[in-house]
Order: C-alpha cells, then structure tokens, then sequence
C-alpha cells in the first residue's frame, strides 16, 4: 500500500499551525520541512535579537543544545571504528566496538588522566561507556547541582571536579537518568582515543563531509563573547525564556550564558542541521 496525501493541503497546515504558535507565544525560530529533497515548507519567524529587533534569517545560527549528544554519541562510535578497523575484519568489527564500550570510563582515563586532578572516582572503575550513552551510568548530572549557576570552570578538570565526588545515584545500569556530566566525559574520552580536540574532530568527520559550513563547536566563552569576538558566529540568535512562574509571564533574555566549552553546545545554521538529518537516516 503506497501512502499518499495532497501536498497543498499540507502545506496549508503546516502554514497555519506554526502561524497559530508563533501569534499565540511569540516564539521565535526557523523551520524547514522536506519530502523526498522537495521542500514543502520554509519560514523564518520572530527575532535572533528582540532588543535590535534583528530578525530570524535564513542564516541565523541557533545554539543546538542538548543536540549535541546526537553527535557525540556517533563520533565515539566512529572513532572505536576508526581505532580498530584496521586491526579486525569488517565481520567482526561489530563485537570488536561491543566489546569497547563495555569498558569502564577508567579503561580510557585513567588514574593519571589530567582530567581527574591526582583524584580518580571509585565509580570510574564500574561505570562503562556504554552507560555513558544511555544514560544510565548513575553519575550525578552537574547542571542539576546547587550553586552550579555560581560555578565558573577554568579548564576541564574544575568541572569534572564538581560533580565526580559525589556519590552514584543509583548501581550502573539499573536506571535510566538523564546526565550531562556522562556526556562531557563521552567528549573528553572521544577526544583521548582520537587524539584530537573535540570541535577539530567534528570538523572532520562530519561538518566538512558533510558541507556543514556553519555549523561549529564554539569551545571557548558565553554567546556574547563568541557575538562580539568570532567572526564565525556574527549571525548567532540569542537566548529568551518566559518566566513561567510569574503571572502574564513575557520573554526575557537568558540571565546567565553557559560557557560553551562546558557543555558542548553546537551552533547550527537551520538549513545545515537538516544536512546532518539526512546522515543519521
């Protein structure tokens, strides 16, 4: 049975339901929406800047977030890959990376690891990578933290620091919890099997491949030092949130930027984040 459906109404749709939400909540953004390489629908709404009252372009760059993992986890697999494919048969390749990633986070850092600071975690030696992965290697997740908003981190091993004391959440593997701090760890581990810096990684792999030209892994200050100082990111939108607590709540700039070396935080210009869709699929 072959699926079919009237392109305009869709389009008609589409068109009325984002209308809907952006009169509604103000929302700002870009959208861009393709069935097989035709594009049905492309907007740009609202504003990168309310203040300069700059709008949303098709070349505005967004902060990707939590997106990020998405890269993460296929670069640590490409780079087990890359690691052992000259070492084993493409048939045994796949039991060969198993294999690799149930080895424990100390397996690749190991006790004299600058990352550690002279002072490894027991939990180090239990957790493996494979529940970096999925989130369930039990470690306590640093963005959740009190006082973390207060925390400036000068290099790797400050942040490292902050959370790798404190005790498991749960056994490695009974749970599932969401962790930021699995994820850092994923990049600095990508980063001792690969020997490279993790945007210079990236860079390689998939944004050049992959003609990803504004897409970037900004490794160093907030988005008001990257606005003003990098000329790769002259056209990054800036952060808004509602306080939703307050009655009539109304956007507001984000009070505090997160270093962007700390978690990771990709930019992506809208029309290159489908490219990297298209990869995943």
């Amino acid at each position: 049975m072959v699926f079919t459906f009237n392109l305009e109404k869709t389009r008609h749709k589409i068109a009325n339901s984002i209308n809907e939400l952006t009169n509604q909540m103000g929302h700002s953004g870009a959208l861009l929406v393709e069935i097989d390489e035709e594009t049905i629908y492309e907007n740009y709404f609202g504003y990168a800047d309310y203040v300069e009252k700059i709008p949303v372009r098709k070349d505005t760059q967004f902060l990707a977030g939590s997106i990020t993992k998405q890269f993460t986890a296929v670069a640590i697999l490409k780079a087990l890959l890359d690691k052992n494919s000259n070492k084993y048969k493409s048939s045994e390749l796949k039991n060969c990376i198993q294999i690799e990633l149930n080895k424990t986070v100390e397996y690749y850092l190991p006790e004299n690891h600058e990352i550690w600071d002279d002072s490894m975690p027991t939990w180090a030696s239990a957790v493996t990578v494979h529940q970096l992965l999925v989130h369930s290697a039990g470690i306590t997740n640093y963005t959740s933290l009190p006082d973390f908003e207060k925390q400036q981190f000068t290099k790797k091993s400050d942040l490292v620091s902050f959370f790798k004391n404190h005790k498991l959440e749960f056994n490695p593997g009974e749970k599932f919890s969401y962790s930021n701090s699995g994820y850092y760890l994923l990049g600095v581990i990508i980063q001792q099997i690969t020997q490279q810096p993790f945007d210079t990684y990236l860079e390689k792999v998939f944004f050049a491949p992959l003609k990803m030209r504004f897409t970037y892994l900004p490794i160093h200050g907030t988005v008001d030092d990257l606005i003003g100082a990098d000329a790769r990111f002259s056209n990054l939108a800036r952060g808004y949130q509602y306080e939703i607590a307050k009655k009539d709540a109304g956007l507001r700039e984000v009070i505090r930027y997160e270093s962007m070396e700390n978690p990771g935080v990709l930019t992506a210009e809208q029309k290159r984040v489908k490219m990297a869709n298209n990869f995943k699929n």
